[in-house]
């Protein structure tokens, strides 16, 4: 319960504040509390085989071919080190 709660808390103060107007929020806001204990679920069981290692978390790689260099970037929204080994990027 104190999960959903501080989710359901969380999420309703930053969408309502910062993102969606009243008549979004009237529409989205039943589909987001559905959604919310598949979302704490999900990471309840991500937490048992894994941790947090990195919030967005920005990375940059050259790769040289024949034809010339190119640049990639990209700026993941978590990146979480498997207690096994390896890592996930989200």
């Amino acid at each position: 319960p104190h999960a959903y709660d501080l989710f359901i808390t969380c999420t309703h103060d930053a969408l309502n504040e910062n993102y969606l107007t009243a008549a979004e929020m009237r529409f989205w806001w039943p589909r987001l509390e559905r959604l919310a204990t598949h979302v704490i679920a999900h990471e309840q069981a991500s937490r048992k085989i894994s941790r947090v290692a990195l919030l967005e978390a920005k990375g940059k790689t050259h790769i040289t071919t024949d034809k010339g260099s190119i640049v990639f970037t990209a700026k993941a929204d978590r990146i979480d080190h498997m207690h096994a080994g390896g890592s996930i990027i989200i």
